[in-house]
């Protein structure tokens, strides 16, 4: 799938680390776990305050299937990702203001493309 990381990581230097009054540092890492692609991207930067974290978990949790509408950046990959591989994959977000953020996104590693999206 095309254009997972470009938005995340975007938003990682945008929000988190080009608001730091410091220099900051940037993570991007894979692991496989049980039958799992694993990405993680993580900030050291300004972080998400809680309120907006919560807003953010809650949107990422109920992005429907197939609602038609186009979604912008890390919402835009929430839903792609669902579509593609199915509604228990996807992207988690853990921050801590002042601190950084943390993005997981969780993918199937073995598994046929979904017959909607032909790329």
């Amino acid at each position: 799938m095309k254009f997972i990381l470009q938005p995340l990581v975007e938003n990682a230097i945008y929000h988190g680390l080009e608001k730091k009054a410091i220099k900051g540092g940037l993570f991007i890492g894979t692991k496989l776990e049980h039958g799992l692609l694993i990405i993680i991207i993580q900030d050291d930067g300004v972080g998400i305050n809680t309120d907006n974290l919560k807003r953010l978990q809650a949107q990422l949790q109920d992005i429907p299937i197939s609602d038609g509408v186009q979604h912008v950046g890390i919402l835009n990959v929430q839903h792609r990702i669902k579509l593609q591989y199915g509604m228990q994959y996807g992207i988690q977000i853990e921050s801590v203001e002042n601190e950084g953020t943390k993005v997981t996104i969780k993918i199937p590693v073995n598994n046929q493309i979904n017959p909607i999206e032909k790329d």
